[in-house]
């Protein structure tokens, strides 16, 4: 806004107009929201300042104090900062996030047998697969482990020789380590899974 601001005396002065105007009066201009959203505010009738921002079509006041600065949403869920300048709300700044990473462990036996299973993680493209014999991770220790699909309700599929026998789905967030788990529960094979607490890290848990 600031340069516009500048510009417009300029050509004022350029014309020989009176320089104090800083819009047209009845004209309007995009305006910060709180929360990073847009509005729009009209150029007082005198020309030399502009009205209230406007959000959401109505007439409530989101001005801020100068240099304030308040929490923000992200796009991918997590929290940001915005900080007010010229009475307005600036983007929302925030910070890179690590992506989520997993790995599958299988427990699971056939007849006494080690068999080995396969987990999906996510759906088209961004989908990971993980294959894990009897007694082992799908990432072994000391490696790093597989990037995972993020949002919300990620679709889990476990299967056995290509047939499925698990599906699930959960909330996968940035900047979390997964484990994934097949096991025998009352006679059925199960799936769990979470994110792991610290100072746990995936590369290096195993549940064997």
């Amino acid at each position: 806004m600031r340069t516009l601001i500048l510009s417009a005396a300029f050509l004022a002065a350029a014309c020989g107009a009176p320089t104090d105007k800083v819009c047209t009066p009845g004209g309007t201009q995009a305006c910060q929201c709180a929360g990073g959203k847009q509005g729009a505010q009209t150029c007082n009738l005198d020309g030399k300042s502009w009205g209230q921002c406007s959000c959401d079509g109505s007439n409530t006041t989101t001005g801020c104090t100068n240099g304030q600065s308040q929490t923000c949403s992200c796009t991918d869920g997590s929290s940001g900062t915005q900080t007010c300048a010229n009475s307005a709300w600036g983007a929302c700044a925030c910070a890179t996030t690590a992506p989520a990473v997993g790995k599958f462990c299988n427990s699971v036996l056939n007849n006494g047998a080690q068999t080995t299973m396969t987990l999906t993680v996510g759906s088209g493209a961004a989908a990971v697969q993980m294959d894990a014999p009897t007694g082992f991770c799908s990432t072994i220790t000391g490696n790093t482990c597989a990037q995972i699909q993020t949002g919300s309700q990620v679709p889990l599929s476990l299967k056995y020789n290509g047939n499925v026998i698990v599906q699930a789905s959960m909330n996968v967030l940035n900047g979390n380590e997964y484990v994934f788990y097949s096991a025998v529960d009352a006679g059925s094979v199960t799936l769990k899974g979470g994110a792991l607490a610290q100072p746990y890290i995936c590369s290096t848990w195993t549940p064997f």
